[in-house]
């Protein structure tokens, strides 16, 4: 915890020194970004079972990879 706070005495206190205008001109640079996210990613990131989707798709890859000896 001391390496996050960096001497400080509460995340509060680190956080307020962040400056609001680098973080707006970060925001504003990244609206600008050129690369387009294809329609079907954009409704795959907003499915809320995401998550478990790509846990059952490991899952069946290490099932068929597997040789099915326990260690």
């Amino acid at each position: 915890m001391n390496i996050l706070l960096d001497g400080k005495g509460s995340l509060k206190e680190c956080f307020s020194e962040i400056q609001h205008k680098i973080i707006l001109e970060e925001f504003e640079t990244a609206n600008y970004n050129e690369e387009k996210i294809p329609t079907k990613i954009k409704k795959a990131i907003r499915n809320k079972d995401i998550p478990s989707i790509f846990l059952n798709l490991a899952q069946k890859y290490f099932d068929s990879k597997s040789n099915r000896i326990l260690v």
